[in-house]
């Protein structure tokens, strides 16, 4: 979601020449008109033509008249203000920075999609020592802006931020193609049934991997009423059945309820997000990146931070923990290619 290739808007890339950095643009002024979005045939067929053939999709949105929009029926109504936990720091992984994106395990290997035009790219992590280091890594197109992503039904999925397309992987990061998506990307997760997609707003939206058809209604997220602001990567964790995601330009993760759209809690790590900001000089590399391991344990990090954190907190009480599903079969390794560990071609390896 958002970069500082304008913060809090995000600019589209330069025109004619899709340079590596092109620098940060100004804020917006006051009244000032947006600039149009990319016309989604053209972007589509531009990733189509760049990665393989986007197959086509059967869109299940908007519904038909008369059909329910946003929150779900019978919905519980919005109570006290939910519980906000401070949270600590356990393990400490080092990592070279990445304007990160989606974050997600898989077995024992960590993937992180990063953004900005230009330096979007896809990589592998494997952990070694107290860090991690580069497995596997893909450049994507400079026409993208790489968002968040997920493992669905044996595919690895990357939103884009405004060009309207989700891009498909194997796990051992071979394309296999775009398809539409109907809306802003942000962040992804998968709760084993459902793909959810945030788009910069406080709904979640439901998709069904094959092919990346809407489900049903987007889900309006609120906690006492009030809609939490913008949701960006999200991560479901399976110990409590919720959703967690980041809200932009905050250091609060929300804990939300994917049958009625409550925040259940909010985790507080503003004591390990504001030490980096002021490290790194700026309030807008903010806190972005959640993942759960297979052992359970919940890791987050942010745009170019170069550490990972585990993050250690209590349940409020209500929030039961469920015992962590089983772990598949162990497999061979994804094998991937040699050529992909050189890294991206005119840019630093992975």
């Amino acid at each position: 979601m958002p970069a500082r290739q304008t913060l809090p808007d995000r600019p589209a890339p330069p025109a004619g020449q899709p340079a590596r950095s092109a620098g940060w643009a100004p804020r917006r002024r006051a009244g000032a008109r947006a600039r149009p979005l990319p016309a989604p045939a053209l972007a589509v067929a531009a990733l189509a033509s760049l990665l393989l053939s986007a197959p086509g999709v059967a869109l299940g949105w908007p519904p038909a008249p008369g059909a329910p929009s946003a929150r779900r029926a019978g919905a519980a109504p919005d109570a006290a203000p939910a519980p906000v936990i401070p949270a600590g720091a356990g393990e400490i992984l080092r990592k070279p920075p990445r304007f990160t994106q989606g974050l997600f395990f898989a077995g024992d290997l960590l993937y992180e999609s990063s953004g900005l035009y230009g330096e979007s790219r896809l990589t592998v992590w494997r952990r070694a020592g107290g860090g991690l280091e580069p497995e596997a890594g893909l450049c994507l197109s400079p026409r993208i802006f790489a968002e968040g992503a997920a493992l669905a039904a044996g595919e690895v999925f990357v939103l884009t931020w405004r060009e309207n397309a989700v891009l498909r992987f194997g796990a051992d990061l071979s394309p296999r193609g775009a398809l539409f998506v109907p809306g802003q990307g942000w962040g992804l997760a998968w709760d084993g049934e459902t793909l959810w997609r945030s788009d910069g707003t406080s709904r979640l939206h439901p998709h069904d991997p094959a092919g990346f058809a809407p489900k049903g209604p987007p889900l309006e997220v609120s906690d006492a009423g009030k809609a939490p602001g913008p949701l960006n990567e999200l991560e479901y964790d399976p110990r409590t059945g919720l959703v967690l995601a980041n809200v932009y330009m905050t250091d609060r993760v929300a804990a939300i309820d994917l049958e009625t759209g409550l925040v259940r809690f909010w985790l507080d790590l503003s004591a390990l997000a504001r030490p980096l900001r002021m490290e790194l000089h700026s309030p807008e590399l903010v806190l972005n990146g959640l993942a759960v391991d297979g052992g359970g344990r919940l890791y987050a990090t942010g745009k170019m931070w170069d550490r990972m954190f585990e993050i250690l907190y209590a349940l409020p009480e209500g929030v039961g923990s469920r015992d962590p599903p089983a772990a598949p079969a162990p497999g061979p390794p994804p094998a991937f290619d040699e050529g992909l560990r050189a890294g991206c071609p005119g840019m630093p390896s992975p």
